[in-house]
């Protein structure tokens, strides 16, 4: 009877659910994480194979719960992450159904009766004042708990005022607050330093930067606030240690250097997004995520022979395993260049000139009678013009930014459409405007299969004015123009531009700039396609085999259209035929990546290899044409417009095609030990095909090693609670090369005499150069990273030495070898750079509404060259050993001469090469080797371009629902050459030359007035000298912002709305020649200064 008793219960159990089991089965947790309902859902999943039945309404506010390395029962892991929602669960066969929890009626007469308890409430942000959803409030002691809700928000009942409270959060410090009186507690968390969880971008991957070994700045894109510039590069100007973002003026685009520069040629970095190479200043910076910058040798040399010059990573958004979420953003801006250059009026120029033509032994140009028609206005030929407000304007720009994102357990997906158009800074014919569409999708085919796609297609749209090279050109000649000079010939509605001057005696022709703006435009459509396949096959645990394919194709097509001057009103010098030049520019990309990588953690013993294969082909092709004498002018579009002309119209005709190839090996190997101990091992195997095969292939290896010495049983420092110290070495190299290692022919014809045509001609373009080979630079670094009371200020140093060998430079040869002065280009010289970077950054909360950040960073870099080929002498005012890459070499200067006995102590000092004219107010030059002669010798380095120093300083705040931040950003250390003349070529009469030296100003800053090429006018104005060099160092508002969350009422459309005012170069601090601005390049038209409004709308 027992045995079949027996027998029966075990059929009865082995038929029956097996709910015990499951509920007991054992979750493997593999690492410390945080994990949302739908992550603990799908981890049971995969190692139970029951699948959960829900409504998503159930589910939707479960918090997130911390899980550490180990395992945990299953109804444990539910119940952890359920109760707290008021949700239960009940298992049904294979699947686990999620119910509302039921509320089971007590009978209150029949409850014993039970100490009361003391009921406790409040929120736990962090120090930024972010809610922290899933803390862990314990009563020390005890199982009495609850986690907080999805606002941070938490109540619980405690035994007594004695009762002390445990908060806890994964990657915060543990908090122990006893209860007291006190029944609303604001928690504000401290992270914890020694657990330092955030994933930085790294080459071909990403790495906890907790086990980052190299030197790897990153930008948080949040700090960056709403961006309001044209492009991200602007956006990070300042914003990390060792990176020179330099913004060289509105036509002269952004300008990038990496720990100083390498070599002569292209110093700019290498661009990779979304682990392609290609250019990041055409996304929409909207779209960014991450950025890192790869400094040293050993972050960059997996990128091999095209990262000398550093690497910048950029990941786009993607979307995550959310509902759908959408975001629309708008700005309009008005913006005005940040400085203009100041000049005499009408008045004041005669009376200058006047001067100037009396001290070159003439007459005066301007009589009494005239010069009062200057201010009476009665003459025509005797205006008063301000030509630089004549054609600049205040820009308009507005932007609209559309992103989607979300997904599920299987997928995501991020798309975003933006628009943006700026009219220009000129009154007429320049336009920009940008589309950017954009579609980032995930997807989990399978359960270790993953595939990523990112597509993008950017469509921009410039147009510029085309006569005489453009609108840096036309805002030159504004600043050259003559204020006397008429807009116009007449006062007529249809009379010509003015293109002279007839004031006084004062005869010359002048190009009219407003006439220059509407004489033609260049219209450029440029349109990018690239889209990057990538597919993630997990074979068996921590083995993963990944493939990454890309393509970019962009086409571009520019048309430069000039009118005929009886249509546009121009100058009769102007050509009497209308022209049309069209350009078509196609460039392909293609790059495959191939890489297999296993990660493995063995006891103490960490291990992550990753190695494959890395090719890329690119292929350039342009065709140009031309056609002129067209029939109508406003035809002038295309090609085949109406009675065209005939074919000897045509002109202009010339294309080519470039192609080459790049293939490489890739390998990297990560280990550490408990934790501590950090070893990253890199090596590439470039082969390029720009170089001749016996020089096409090289080797770039690198090692990096850290230790984190805070995690050291014998480390108990309760000031500093984290420290690491790094070390690295690694070589990279530059194949960005101008010059080839074989002929390059050009066919033409030679005209002698009177046109008399001798027949087609050949010669080489360039000499090539069979040794022709790769800058390599070698790059050793040191580091520290430390945080103090626990992260109230976090610090990084880095220290550097960086050594380029065989940089190029072109070699001097006669002319008589059939090319220029300039030779092949060869691996001539030896460059070294070094300095120190510093990061600090503090931020606190002091109290629920107000909290604040400081972050601050600075760079010092000094360039030096080594070594030059005896091709180069010591007195060559292009290099010299010992100076630095960009020194501008030329005569010292010291002062204006100002008294008879000066002039000729400086006549008998200087026995030759001094001008003959040199006279009292002439600029006083150094004899510096002092052997009586001025010459080539006497030469020295008077500016340095790049600056040895950048800094950059960011203040936040935040109250209630208020948000500011400032950023300020300047460079000290360098010097800029800044030279004009008076009515010359380079400017008109500055207001500095209201102080130029005379006999009754003998104290005047100014040489003294001549005419354009009287006397010592060259000697002074056009002879490079250290007169003309300024400090360009400066202190720059860069960017100021003020936000406000609007309080929207609880409603299920619009989660968020945000309204803000921005300001760009705000203000500028610096000692520069005046009217120019320090950053801008040369004598073209400055950055500008901008002020934004904008809207945010999250929903």
């Amino acid at each position: 009877m027992k045995t079949f008793f027996l027998l029966c219960c075990t059929v009865v159990f082995a038929l029956g659910p097996n709910d015990g089991l499951a509920q007991n089965a054992n979750i493997v947790i593999n690492s410390n994480q945080t994990l949302n309902v739908k992550q603990v859902f799908k981890l049971i999943n995969k190692q139970t194979n029951y699948r959960f039945v829900y409504r998503n309404d159930l589910v939707n506010d479960a918090p997130h719960i911390i899980v550490e390395k180990g395992t945990i029962k299953t109804k444990d892991l539910l119940n952890n992450i359920l109760t707290p929602i008021g949700v239960d669960y009940i298992f049904s066969d294979d699947t686990i159904i999620i119910k509302k929890m039921e509320v089971v009626a007590q009978d209150v007469k029949n409850t014993p009766l039970v100490a009361i308890q003391s009921l406790v409430e409040g929120v736990v942000t962090d120090a930024d004042g972010m809610v922290l959803p899933g803390a862990s409030i314990l009563e020390k002691g005890t199982t009495n708990g609850v986690t907080a809700d999805f606002d941070g928000k938490f109540s619980l009942e405690v035994q007594s005022k004695q009762s002390v409270l445990v908060i806890s959060y994964m990657g915060f410090v543990t908090q122990e607050i006893v209860v007291g009186d006190t029944k609303v507690f604001n928690i504000t968390m401290i992270e914890d330093a020694d657990v330092l969880d955030e994933v930085v971008l790294v080459g071909y991957g990403t790495q906890k930067k907790v086990n980052v070994t190299s030197a790897i700045s990153t930008v948080n894109t949040d700090d960056l606030g709403d961006i309001t510039e044209g492009n991200i590069g602007a956006a990070i100007q300042g914003r990390a240690p060792g990176l020179y973002v330099r913004d060289a003026g509105y036509n002269e685009g952004i300008g990038f250097l990496i720990r100083g520069s390498t070599t002569i040629g292209n110093n700019t970095p290498l661009f990779i997004v979304d682990g392609v190479p290609q250019d990041a200043l055409t996304i929409d910076p909207k779209d960014v995520k991450d950025i890192s910058i790869l400094k040293d040798g050993a972050a960059s040399a997996i990128y091999g022979s095209r990262a000398a010059a550093g690497v910048v990573l950029i990941t786009t958004k993607t979307g995550d395993n959310e509902k759908a979420s959408f975001n629309y953003e708008t700005y309009s801006s008005w913006s005005n260049v940040t400085t203009t250059r100041s000049f005499v009026n009408s008045i004041e120029s005669a009376r200058i000139m006047n001067e100037a033509s009396v001290n070159s032994g003439g007459d005066p140009l301007f009589s009494q009678e005239q010069i009062n028609y200057f201010r009476t206005g009665e003459e025509h030929f005797y205006a008063n013009i301000n030509w630089v407000d004549e054609i600049l304007k205040t820009e308009f720009a507005h932007s609209h930014f559309l992103s989607a994102q979300g997904g599920s357990e299987k997928s995501s997906y991020y798309v975003s459409l933006g628009y943006r158009n700026a009219d220009g800074i000129m009154v007429k014919n320049i336009d920009n405007t940008r589309y950017n569409l954009r579609a980032n999708l995930n997807a989990q085919l399978a359960d270790n299969l993953k595939l990523a796609t990112n597509i993008s297609y950017i469509i921009t749209d410039s147009t510029t004015p085309s006569v005489n090279d453009g609108m840096d050109n036309i805002y030159l000649h504004a600043n050259v123009t003559a204020p006397f000079m008429p807009i116009k010939m007449g006062d007529e509605e249809d009379a010509v531009y003015s293109d002279q001057s007839q004031a006084g005696d004062y005869f010359r022709w002048f190009n009219n700039p407003l006439w220059e703006l509407g004489g033609g435009k260049n219209r450029t459509v440029g349109k990018n396609f690239s889209a990057n396949l990538s597919l993630d096959w997990e074979l068996f645990d921590g083995f993963h085999v990944q493939g990454n394919y890309s393509g970019i194709f962009y086409n571009q097509k520019s048309s430069a259209m000039n009118y005929r001057a009886v249509a546009s009103g121009g100058p009769s010098w102007f050509a009497e035929f209308n022209n049309l030049n069209q350009t078509y520019n196609d460039n392909r990309q293609i790059n495959a990546q191939t890489f297999l990588s296993y990660e493995k953690e063995i006891g103490d013993h960490y291990f992550n290899i990753l190695g494959g294969w890395d090719v890329q082909f690119n292929k350039d092709s342009f065709l140009t044409a031309g056609r002129e004498n067209f029939q109508f002018d406003d035809y002038l579009s295309e090609f085949d417009a109406p009675n065209s002309g005939d074919k000897e119209d045509i002109t202009n005709l010339s294309s080519n095609t470039f192609e080459n190839v790049l293939q490489s090996a890739v390998g990297r190997i990560d280990y550490n030990y408990a934790g501590k101990y950090l070893l990253t091992l890199v090596g590439r195997y470039d082969g390029a095909s720009i170089f001749a095969p016996e020089n096409r292939y090289g080797f770039f290896p690198a090692a990096s090693a850290g230790w984190l010495i805070s995690r050291e049983d014998f480390y108990t420092s309760e000031t500093v609670n984290y420290l690491k110290l790094r070390a690295s070495y690694g070589v990279t190299g530059n194949n960005r090369v101008d010059g080839t290692y074989f002929s390059n022919i050009l066919f033409g014809q030679y005209y002698f005499g009177l046109n008399e045509t001798v027949g087609v001609t050949a010669n080489e373009a360039e000499l090539p150069f069979r040794d022709l080979s790769w800058e390599t630079t070698k790059t050793a670094n040191i580091g520290v990273d430390f945080s103090i009371k626990n992260r109230l200020l976090d610090a990084s140093i880095d220290v550097y030495r960086k050594i380029t060998d065989d940089i190029l430079l072109p070699s001097p040869v006669p002319g008589t070898v059939g090319t220029d002065r300039n030779g092949p280009a060869i691996n001539a010289g030896r460059v070294q750079n070094t300095g120190v970077e510093l990061t600090l950054s503090h931020r606190n909360a002091v109290s629920k509404d107000f909290s604040y950040g400081i972050s601050a960073n600075a760079s010092y870099n000094k360039n030096e060259i080594l070594d030059l080929t005896d091709a180069f002498s010591e007195y060559s005012t292009d290099y010299r050993i010992g100076d630095p890459l960009g020194a501008v070499y030329g005569y010292k200067a010291d002062g204006i001469i100002s008294s008879d006995a000066e002039l000729q102590a400086y006549k008998q000092a200087i026995t030759s090469g001094a001008d003959p004219n040199t006279s009292l107010g002439d600029i006083k030059y150094v004899d510096v080797n002092g052997d009586g002669k001025l010459d080539f010798k006497d030469q020295v380095v008077i500016a340095e371009t790049v600056p040895r120093i950048n800094w950059g300083l960011r203040l936040s705040a935040e109250y209630k629902n208020f948000d500011f931040q400032a950023f300020f950003q300047g460079v000290g250390k360098t010097k800029q050459y800044r030279s004009t003349d008076l009515f010359g070529n380079y400017s008109w009469i500055p207001q500095e030359a209201t102080d130029a030296w005379s006999p009754e100003n003998t104290d005047g800053s100014y040489p003294r007035v001549l005419l354009y090429g009287q006397q010592t006018y060259f000697r002074n104005f056009n002879t490079t000298s250290s007169f003309w060099a300024f400090n360009a160092a400066y202190l720059r508002l860069k960017d100021v912002q003020l936000g406000y969350n609007l309080p929207l009422k609880e409603q299920n459309f619009i989660k968020k709305m945000r309204i803000y005012v921005k300001g760009t170069n705000v203000l500028t601090v610096s000692d520069f020649r005046p009217g120019f601005d320090p950053e801008s390049s040369g004598l073209g038209i400055p950055p500008l200064k901008t002020f934004s409004m904008g809207l945010n709308v999250n929903f």
